[in-house]
């Protein structure tokens, strides 16, 4: 089983547990047989940290998520985002988080690439 690490963010607290849910579904969608998200991810503003009582469960921020993708037992064989601008947070470009995740040897998937149009 290949194990996917699901990283989501918004930028807005007002709607944020909806919005999250819906990047993870877009997510779920497009994995391939024997994968499976074993560990969630995500960042709502600026915070690394969520309000007491926030609705939805996580592993932790980009902050985890980059420490853990360096641990030889990371949880996690993949990271995947519904696209390239959701990987990014507190100024830290996607670019620079795709270098990271490579470096440590995680590959990264984007469910849906981002139109210009």
């Amino acid at each position: 089983m290949m194990r996917i690490a699901f990283y989501g963010r918004t930028d807005t607290w007002h709607g944020a547990e909806d919005r999250v849910m819906k990047q993870r579904e877009l997510c779920q969608r497009v994995l391939n047989p024997g994968e499976q998200i074993t560990t969630v991810f995500f960042d709502v503003g600026e915070s690394d940290l969520l309000p007491e009582g926030f609705g939805l469960e996580r592993d932790g921020s980009m902050t985890d998520l980059l420490r853990e993708a360096r641990d030889p037992f990371r949880r996690f064989d993949l990271v995947i985002a519904r696209s390239s601008d959701r990987l990014e947070h507190r100024g830290v470009h996607y670019n620079t988080v795709l270098l990271r995740l490579t470096a440590a040897g995680v590959p990264v998937r984007v469910a849906r690439r981002l139109s210009f149009a």
